[in-house]
């Protein structure tokens, strides 16, 4: 159960995260807009790439643009809850870990409380935007268990992320920087997770599929989209596990941590 003392320090901190945020709102605007071009520069791409095409196996350009969307939604929530995990090599570094360490009160959501990427907003801004975009031509109704569908695949999308980025946090206990681990993971999941796996040579599915990096947009999404059967419906339930699972790993592995003069 979360005790009082917990939840008065999550609200006080977020507080304080949104002010520090917008002391300069032209500066998050600036921001916030460069990231809604970025990516919408990285899914002109995509554009080009399927117009050219006109499919890969049974995907069209509207069923590869939601699988983009959905993984900019997810990214986006992923980066704005748990973007201090991406400098958790820094906090063992200058010694910030043995500090929050010895605080009687989770570890866990502390790293969390030290700071927002409020900008990943521009992330979910532009799948939004996306999904709005083809919802139409894949017809799509969005009644309530559409709905409830569709946030079941945000939430394993973003659970899945979460542990990628716990697995970094991980590496970062032993070696120098264990960031580097995460951003090669991030990027597979972007370069290679908005095509069918079948697109690719058999070992890079093979790859996918044991890495389980296949259950974070690609298939869920086929399920999502009745491109898949109704019962492949348990592929959206896999990212709790799989964050579950490292988390536990994490936990585990700082018990070996001696400190950052170690």
């Amino acid at each position: 159960m979360v005790d009082v003392g917990t939840v008065r320090f999550i609200c006080k901190s977020f507080r304080m995260l949104l002010k520090i945020q917008f002391i300069q709102l032209s500066n998050f605007y600036f921001v916030f807009l460069a990231v809604c071009f970025t990516y919408l520069g990285s899914y002109t791409f995509i554009y080009f790439l399927m117009k050219k095409f006109n499919t890969v196996l049974d995907w069209n350009l509207y069923h590869v643009t939601f699988v983009f969307a959905v993984y900019q939604i997810s990214f986006g929530i992923t980066n704005l809850i748990m973007s201090q995990f991406k400098y958790f090599s820094d906090y063992v570094h200058r010694g910030t870990l043995d500090i929050l360490m010895i605080r009687p009160m989770s570890l866990f959501l502390q790293i969390i409380m030290r700071g927002c990427e409020f900008v990943s907003l521009g992330n979910i801004a532009v799948g939004v935007f996306l999904v709005v975009m083809v919802t139409k031509p894949l017809e799509i109704e969005w009644s309530a268990i559409q709905i409830f569908k569709f946030m079941l695949l945000i939430v394993n999308s973003s659970l899945f992320i979460g542990g990628i980025y716990l697995i970094g946090a991980t590496m970062s206990i032993y070696i120098i920087n264990g960031k580097e681990v995460r951003d090669l993971l991030v990027q597979t999941l972007q370069n290679y997770l908005i095509y069918p796996k079948e697109a690719y040579e058999r070992w890079i599915q093979a790859v996918l599929v044991f890495s389980l990096l296949y259950f974070v947009t690609n298939k869920p999404a086929q399920w999502f989209l009745g491109i898949a059967d109704s019962w492949n419906a348990w592929s959206v339930i896999l990212g709790l596990p799989f964050f579950l699972g490292i988390y536990g790993i994490w936990n585990f592995c700082l018990k070996s941590y001696t400190g950052a003069g170690n």
